[in-house]
């Protein structure tokens, strides 16, 4: 009788084994879950923006080749929906991040509570801030062989952003950004197209040599990365191109400008003395080039100053260089109009634009 007794008990006990593991299921995986949106959540939560409003994964179309649509982020200041802000516009800064890095990279690894305490602080003007996303996170934001980074940018992003935001338009208003690889495309991109920004500030450029040649020489740790090798090819071609190298070059390009084709561009750019990727001395070349040119900019060779998010070279640099665009924008604002006070005829950012229509004519 007790053998049968515990046969007949034995379905019970597996039921209530079961209804056991099932609830032991469905709590590990409440809690998987939780742990999830914390980790999702975490990233924003932790930064705890006061004065700015943060927005991801915002989508845009595009034309030009090799990419159908892009991405970016932005920063709308925190009184941007209300009633008083509604016919207000502001400025924009334009941000290209960094290699194998993305349009969050600027909010994640440091960059939001430093733009935030400037604006917070009155430093820098309320302005919204745009994160460009490259969509390979290698481009150098060049027009290459397979993808056409800079035309997106320009073409595709800018008129974007001036149709969907209440931003000022025209190069007085907009300021370019770029640290490492976006430094190297801020440069280039300003240097080429001086009529779309008034103002490019850049952090540990990653500036590459004039000639292909001599990349190893310049770099020898790029011998430790072949992704490199793979990079240049994929955007400058297999061999390379060596014309579309040189046209891409911020330093070829800064020997060949005058104070006039950069029409009163302001230009700020700065790196660690112990750059670990030794972008130090390009810079520096930079800096001589300019000044032969008789280019005007402001150039700083930090002392200690290392490279990039981790070593905190770029949370420790960025307050000087939207100080930089703060002021420049400042300056622009209070002579806007002057000379027609004083009885010339009112300037504007474009020769042969009427008053009234200034962005028009800086697209291409």
């Amino acid at each position: 009788m007790i053998v049968s007794r515990r046969r007949r008990d034995f379905p019970d006990m597996l039921r209530t084994l079961t209804c056991t593991v099932l609830t032991a299921s469905l709590v590990l995986a409440a809690a998987a879950d939780a742990a999830a949106q914390r980790k999702r959540s975490s990233w924003r939560d932790r930064v705890g923006l006061k004065h700015l409003d943060f927005k991801s994964d915002l989508v845009y179309p595009t034309t030009g080749k090799g990419v159908k649509r892009a991405t970016y982020c932005v920063f709308l200041p925190r009184d941007y929906a209300a009633e008083q802000a509604k016919q207000r516009r502001y400025p924009v800064i334009y941000f290209l991040h960094g290699m194998f890095e993305d349009s969050k990279r600027f909010f994640t690894q440091g960059g939001a509570p430093v733009l935030d305490k400037l604006v917070g602080d009155g430093v820098l003007p309320e302005h919204v801030f745009v994160c460009v996303d490259d969509t390979t996170r290698r481009s150098f934001y060049v027009n290459g062989k397979q993808m056409q980074i800079e035309d997106m940018i320009l073409k595709d992003l800018v008129p974007h952003i001036e149709k969907t935001y209440r931003v000022e338009k025209g190069r007085a208003h907009r300021a370019l950004l770029g640290i490492s690889m976006g430094g190297f495309g801020a440069l280039k991109i300003a240097f080429k197209h001086p009529e779309f920004f008034g103002v490019v500030a850049t952090h540990s450029a990653a500036i590459l040599p004039e000639k292909f040649g001599d990349v190893e020489k310049a770099f020898p740790w790029i011998r430790q990365y072949g992704n490199a090798a793979r990079t240049i090819t994929s955007l400058f071609g297999d061999p390379v191109d060596e014309k579309l190298w040189a046209a891409e070059n911020p330093l070829t390009l800064a020997r060949q400008l005058t104070p006039e084709k950069l029409a009163g561009l302001k230009v700020y750019f700065d790196c660690g003395d112990r750059d670990r990727y030794n972008f130090e001395e390009p810079n520096t070349t930079l800096h001589k080039v300019l000044d032969r040119q008789k280019i005007p900019h402001h150039w700083k060779l930090v002392r200690g100053g290392n490279h990039g998010w981790r070593a905190g070279y770029n949370q420790r640099a960025l307050p000087d260089s939207l100080r930089f665009i703060a002021t420049v924008w400042r300056q622009k604002a209070a002579t806007a109009g002057l000379s027609g006070l004083l009885g010339g005829k009112p300037a504007h950012e474009n020769k042969g634009e009427k008053a009234g229509e200034a962005g028009k004519k800086d697209r291409p």
